[in-house]
């Protein structure tokens, strides 16, 4: 037993030290050398006022035996910093022993100055490791962006907001006169950050140049899942008419495309006559962690506007004449599909549309609602909250309607689905397949070929620029259905 227990012991120890042996051993084979995780380290664009996420890379010895890295730096520019394995310093970092069959990590961070131009700008550097008395080279890009900065300001008067520079927006900014937009104009908006409209707002976003809303980080939540897909990454967009203001604003909003954040769109009067109208064309609301589209004592007319995907209601109306002509209005927030939640909040279970004629503190609520889909993942997407609803004198025409509460009756020149599945080409997003939601028609939607004629002739073109009218047969909602799109 004793002979055995000795041999066993021999056999470890001669183990242990054929394994330190292999990975303490340090050769200085020029052709021993790393690897690393990338071959170019890339970053999205970098805003030149606010700096990059840090990127992660891996640096590898894929060999058996030890390699001394003499040294690690940038060659030449200082628009990048690094640290490796907790170890940073100003100049190169030196003699860095990396094991056989081990690896480092490499942080590195871009810190861009700014470049006096309003066109984005490659910013490219290489970091150089010496091994071996070896050069090997790991590119590092980014896209550098000058911005102009909104932090908390107030604009007053007669203001336009061009689309030169894009605006990196902080806290809440206040527009108390007349805002102008102009098309292609970006709004980066920082956590919670909140942009409030107390006079006149234009929206002149086109089709090819659309007004865009979004988030300021352009690295991924996840490996494969970009922060824009994650709702509540900001506050929202609040335009409001307080009492005093003696005059109407306008407000006229065309191409406008808000994503990702709290609210989308809230619009509040505190009249009670003589409302304000908002105007809201060809627009995008997507993915809210509370309400995408609100409006309280306002009139408004909505046309050829995608409202999609929010934790609450898409729409939400409390006084006020409102009128919805050939709108998506669908609700797949958080979409039983996918087993990886990107949103802050989990999605409550309420209808995609919520019109209240209860409140005595509001103008009564009128609906009217011609060629749009709703639609969701609860079977009822419509709440008509009001004390008669047999008796509710809204209009509801040529609408394919998820819904079942409805009473058929008053109701009765539209379609009603039960199988959401077959309306849109994908209503769930996987992080597997590698796709997101998509609202445009599926080629077997029942939503195709139901619309009013008489009402469709008055919008010809959907959000996508295409014709509802070459057929005979529009389709509902905001997009028409095209044969070069499949759908499925």
């Amino acid at each position: 037993m004793r002979l055995r227990y000795s041999f066993i012991l021999l056999v470890l120890a001669a183990a242990t030290c054929l394994i330190g042996s292999c990975e303490d051993r340090l050769t200085n084979d020029p052709s021993a050398g790393i690897t690393f995780s990338v071959d170019t380290l890339r970053f999205d664009t970098v805003f030149t006022t606010k700096g990059s996420a840090t990127k992660v890379v891996m640096a590898y010895n894929r060999g058996k035996e030890a390699v001394m890295i003499e040294s690690v730096g940038f060659s030449e520019s200082e628009n990048f910093r690094y640290n490796i394995d907790g170890e940073t310093q100003k100049d190169n970092l030196r003699d860095i022993l990396l094991r056989g069959g081990d690896s480092i990590f490499m942080f590195v961070k871009a810190t861009i100055d700014p470049q006096d131009t309003d066109k984005p700008v490659l910013i490219a550097d290489s970091v150089i490791f010496n091994v071996n008395n070896r050069r090997q080279v790991l590119r590092v890009e980014a896209i550098s962006q000058d911005v102009i900065v909104l932090r908390g300001d107030t604009l007053e008067g007669k203001t336009e907001l061009g689309s030169d520079k894009p605006y990196l927006v902080f806290d809440t900014v206040i527009a108390t006169g007349n805002v102008l937009i102009k098309e292609g104009a970006r709004f980066y908006m920082h956590d919670n950050a909140v942009m409030v409209f107390l006079g006149s707002l234009i929206v002149n976003g086109t089709k090819d140049k659309p007004v865009v809303f979004r988030g300021d980080r352009f690295d991924n939540i996840l490996r494969d899942i970009p922060y824009d897909y994650a709702s509540g990454k900001w506050g929202g967009i609040f335009l409001l008419r307080p009492s005093d203001l003696m005059h109407n604003p306008a407000y006229s909003i065309n191409y406008l495309d808000i994503h990702s954040a709290m609210f989308g769109l809230f619009c509040q009067s505190d009249k009670t006559k003589d409302l304000p109208i908002v105007y809201l064309r060809n627009s995008r609301l997507h993915n809210f962690s509370a309400y995408g589209l609100v409006l309280q004592n306002m009139n408004a007319e909505v046309s050829n506007t995608e409202i999609s995907n929010c934790a609450d209601y898409c729409v939400y109306l409390a006084g006020g004449r409102h009128t919805f002509v050939h709108n998506t209005i669908a609700n797949f927030f958080n979409y039983k599909r996918e087993n990886v939640s990107i949103h802050s909040v989990g999605r409550e279970d309420v209808a995609a549309v919520y019109i209240s004629d209860l409140s005595k503190n509001q103008v009564r609520t009128e609906a009217i609602f011609k060629n749009n889909i709703i639609s969701g993942w609860r079977s009822q997407n419509i709440t008509l909250a009001t004390a008669l609803p047999d008796r509710y004198d809204g209009v509801f025409l040529g609408n394919l309607l998820r819904n079942d509460s409805l009473n058929a009756d008053l109701f009765p020149y539209n379609c009603y689905e039960q199988d959401e599945d077959t309306v849109f080409t994908r209503i769930y997003f996987s992080r597997e397949e590698h796709t997101y939601y998509d609202f445009r028609l599926d080629s077997v939607s029942p939503a195709r070929n139901i619309a009013d004629s008489l009402t469709a002739v008055k919008y010809p073109i959907d959000r996508n620029g295409n014709s509802r009218l070459k057929d005979g047969k529009p389709d509902a909602g905001c997009y028409e259905w095209q044969p070069e799109h499949t759908g499925g």
